[in-house]
């Protein structure tokens, strides 16, 4: 009855930590903060989701939650605007004076609609061929081109002679 008492209380435990974790991952959307803020360790975190399909698929679930927090602040701050208290030499005036933050104003729209990112990736399609040369063949066109540079080198120099003789005589 001992160890059965003993397993029941550890399993208790157990999910009122996970609980605690998940509320914590849910605000902060780190796994280090919301581990130390429950109590837990990272190997243990890591051990739930390995044994608790049900935690993992939660903790996916909490993820989503702080992700939305995020979206809400940026949209907030880039969107919205944020009142900033003005202040003169140093001191407040009571006034205050609505900001935006075009960066993330920016950083919304490329999330959004892909026309304001850089990255925009081509899929491509359908069968890429690749010939395979023989390396003799290349030594073989590699050597031919530089006999072609050796050619038309020394044709310049001769031309350059040649024309110089001129202008010296003229």
């Amino acid at each position: 009855m001992v160890n059965q008492s003993t397993t029941e209380l550890a399993e208790q435990l157990r999910i009122k930590k996970q609980a605690l974790f998940l509320e914590k991952y849910s605000n902060c959307g780190n796994i280090s903060t919301a581990c130390r803020e429950a109590g837990i360790g990272r190997a243990t975190y890591y051990e739930w989701i390995k044994e608790y399909p049900e935690f993992a698929h939660e903790c996916h679930f909490a993820e989503q939650i702080a992700a939305d927090k995020i979206h809400a602040e940026l949209w907030r701050r880039g969107i919205e605007g944020y009142d900033e208290p003005l202040s003169f030499q140093g001191r407040l005036t009571g006034d205050v004076v609505r900001k935006y933050s075009d960066k993330l104003a920016i950083e919304l729209a490329r999330a959004h609609d892909p026309r304001f990112r850089h990255d925009q990736n081509v899929n491509v399609r359908g069968a890429i061929g690749v010939a395979l040369v023989d390396p003799d063949k290349i030594r073989q066109m590699i050597n031919e081109a530089h006999d072609q540079i050796e050619a038309d080198d020394s044709e310049m120099s001769s031309n350059l002679l040649v024309e110089g003789t001129t202008d010296e005589s003229g």
